[in-house]
């Protein structure tokens, strides 16, 4: 028998119920990141250090649930000659599912901190109408 990571699903149900615990999971990256969940006012903030990147090398989208930050890659101008590399420049790409609850209000950057703030949306929830079936004669769905 066939074990499945159940990581995966337990982040889309919790994607699903607007619990942000596994936004706390680590991104398979490099970029550290803080997930803050703001009492005064319920919005939600993912900071993400990015440090020596520019507006101009850096894009952030949003789509269908999944938000996405991506780095282009920092070269040196050519006529440097690099002694030792110890500064990550490269390229990447850090994802993190979110429910469809929450929707992206602003994004900033500030002294190498990539703010994503997130706020609830609550014209997405909405109430569902119960149709009452009793008599039309169906039998109750079983499980």
């Amino acid at each position: 028998m066939t074990r499945f990571d159940t990581t995966f699903f337990d982040a889309i149900e919790n994607m699903m119920l607007g619990n942000i615990e596994h936004l706390t999971r680590p991104v398979k990256n490099f970029l550290p990141y803080d997930v803050i969940q703001r009492d005064e006012d319920g919005r939600i903030v993912i900071n993400v250090a990015v440090s020596g990147y520019s507006k101009n090398n850096l894009d952030v989208t949003w789509n269908d649930g999944m938000l996405t930050v991506e780095g282009k890659g920092l070269p040196y101008a050519e006529e440097f000659k690099v002694v030792y590399s110890g500064l990550s420049k490269r390229a990447f790409k850090a994802q993190f599912p979110v429910s469809p609850l929450y929707q992206v209000q602003e994004v900033t950057l500030n002294n190498g901190i990539l703010s994503v703030i997130l706020e609830r949306n609550e014209d997405m929830i909405k109430k569902v109408e119960i149709k009452d079936t009793s008599d039309n004669g169906f039998a109750p769905i079983a499980a």
